[in-house]
């Protein structure tokens, strides 16, 4: 997986190469007109204290910070997973990712494909007058312990882009969640506990002036979503690491009810009515799932979850078809454990008429199982 960074990305949009595109898919005269507008004609000027800048003219760059800057960048690079020969791209505005799946007797002739694509991604940002910054850029090879020690083995070329070598790296931040080379999570979980740790520790200053209901705030808005944060892509975490993203959770009870290291806090949760973070973990799971049946979006992800009628003849069949998977790890894989997860919630739930009322049921259901 290579991790791409765009020097200015947002600021480096030619205005007539962007109007170009927007005219080739055939909307009216008026919107068109109405983007130039938007476009073409808009002065800047910079002000520090009581002096300011001649204006000039805004020749290129869409407006960060407004609903629309990510649109307009997303269009003016929609083709850009389409140029590539062997890589998969992954975009979500500025953040670019390439992938390619391979065998490691398969290495030396993959760097070799992926450094040609790479090259075409050089001459699509140079005609977009787009900038790669490589000091930003790096690679991450993801596989088994047993896979990577022999990659290691290999002499392989460098990754190059324009010129320059992509480093590679054992770990990776990617949207806020840390990837490791062995997807062990366990880079993230310590990001997660670093982070909640710090957190605490400035609220513990000031718990003397603090009420529970105060405490309890403080934690639902700075600690309980470092927790949530995309929690449902790592389900099938070590028992070790469970327990110490639990541990943290327990941390936060105690603050709250101001209880001693050893005290019981079962009670407390009931309290609290707080699910444990493995709770929360199926809980958002089963959301997640649930969207995805009442949008049929990410195509990608709702082509995995077929129902066994679409597979078999038998019209006692219900429920979601589960691949045949024999590997330990293969049955961690979205495509065999949402399915396997859908398919044990009672049907009562899976009925629900709207999310609200699915999330209350199955919050429920987990609560009493």
């Amino acid at each position: 997986m290579i991790f791409l960074d765009f020097s200015k990305a947002f600021d480096t949009v030619k205005h007539e190469l962007l109007l170009e595109k927007f005219s080739k898919i055939g909307i009216s005269n008026l919107t068109l007109n109405f983007l130039k507008s938007y476009f073409i004609g808009r002065k800047q000027q910079t002000i520090s204290l009581d002096k300011k800048s001649d204006w000039v003219n805004i020749l290129a760059g869409v407006p960060q910070g407004s609903i629309t800057g990510p649109l307009f960048f997303n269009f003016y690079t929609n083709e850009l997973p389409k140029i590539f020969l062997n890589l998969k791209c992954q975009m979500y505005a500025d953040d670019t990712q390439l992938y390619i799946k391979y065998f490691v007797k398969d290495s030396l002739e993959i760097f070799n494909k992926i450094n040609e694509d790479l090259n075409l991604l050089h001459n699509w940002c140079t005609s977009h007058s787009l900038i790669i910054n490589p000091d930003k850029c790096y690679h991450l090879i993801i596989g088994s312990p047993n896979n990577i020690n022999k990659i290691n083995l290999l002499t392989l070329p460098n990754i190059i882009l324009a010129n320059n070598i992509i480093p590679r790296c054992k770990n990776a931040r990617n949207l806020g969640v840390h990837f490791d080379e062995h997807f062990t999570w366990e880079v993230h979980v310590n990001h997660i506990l670093k982070s909640c740790f710090n957190q605490l520790r400035y609220f513990n200053k000031h718990k003397n002036f603090l009420n529970e209901n105060i405490k309890k705030i403080l934690i639902q808005n700075f600690i309980i979503p470092k927790f949530d944060y995309c929690d449902i892509i790592y389900q099938h975490i070590t028992e070790d690491l469970s327990y110490r993203l639990q541990k943290m959770q327990n941390i936060c009870v105690r603050f709250i009810f101001n209880l001693r290291k050893y005290d019981h806090i079962s009670s407390y949760y009931i309290k609290l009515n707080w699910l444990q973070l493995n709770q929360r973990r199926k809980l958002h799971f089963g959301c997640f799932i649930y969207k995805l049946y009442q949008t049929h979006s990410p195509g990608y992800l709702t082509g995995m979850l077929l129902s066994n009628r679409n597979i078999h003849n038998y019209n006692t069949r219900s429920g979601l078809h589960i691949p045949s998977i024999n590997r330990t790890s293969g049955k961690k894989m979205f495509k065999f454990y949402a399915p396997q997860f859908w398919n044990s919630l009672p049907q009562s739930i899976k009925d629900a008429s709207n999310y609200n009322t699915f999330k209350i049921q199955l919050t429920s259901y987990i609560k009493n199982n």
